[in-house]
């Protein structure tokens, strides 16, 4: 392969692994308004779309190229991931993180309680599409091209992805996130099911951010009465 059949991967692999640390919202002039969030999530889908766009039209390929494939399995899966990650890997990772005495995730829960509900529940979702693609679909199957080795591959995608979480979360969630999301990246490396993981990222984020941040408050509440 010569350098010129590389640049569409090279230009792809540049955007799915870098385009999200890019502080677009800190651009505008109160980057902690509700309008920089949703400025945010426009760009967010604006990489999704590029990527496809360099998939499709550039590399000249389908998506399964990335391990997106549609079968009911992939449902099953990601329902069983996700289980897993919420009773089993989550917890330990809670176990973990609490061991290294950093902060958890009250800081970023607390930036995203003043967001609206639907507005968190859409990036949820989002994040469990466009970050699996960018991430696990694209990043590791371009770089196995590079590397020849998937594994090594997994790996690099894995830490970007873990890093790219960093100024929102802080290091503590980090941590959480490295070793609660690990059964995504072996699952995936294992069955190259892109539904699947993007299945169990957004249920597992709708879970976290959504429906237990709540929960969590009343309980507080209730314990202070």
């Amino acid at each position: 392969m010569n350098a010129l059949d590389q640049l569409p991967t090279l230009v792809g692999l540049g955007i799915a692994l870098g385009g999200l640390v890019l502080p677009v919202g800190r651009l505008l002039r109160h980057p902690d308004s509700f309008a920089a969030r949703v400025t945010e999530q426009v760009f967010v889908w604006a990489l999704f779309a590029v990527v496809l766009a360099i998939i499709i039209l550039w590399e000249k390929q389908s998506l399964s190229s990335i391990g997106f494939r549609w079968h009911w399995a992939s449902l099953a899966w990601g329902l069983l991931l996700t289980a897993m990650l919420i009773f089993i890997t989550g917890p330990f990772g809670d176990w973990a993180l609490k061991q290294t005495g950093l902060a958890g995730f009250e800081h970023g829960l607390a930036k995203l309680a003043q967001l609206p509900v639907w507005f968190v529940t859409v990036a949820a979702l989002t994040a469990g599409v466009v970050e699996e693609t960018l991430y696990r679909g694209y990043a590791i199957e371009r770089l196995a091209l590079f590397t020849g080795d998937v594994w090594s591959a997994g790996a690099v995608a894995w830490i970007a992805f873990c890093l790219v979480h960093a100024p929102f979360w802080g290091w503590g969630p980090v941590l959480r996130m490295a070793i609660a999301g690990l059964p995504i990246l072996l699952f995936y490396l294992w069955k190259r099911d892109l539904l699947a993981c993007m299945i169990a990222h957004a249920l597992t984020n709708l879970i976290g951010l959504v429906i237990l941040p709540p929960r969590r408050a009343r309980a507080a509440t209730a314990g202070r009465s």
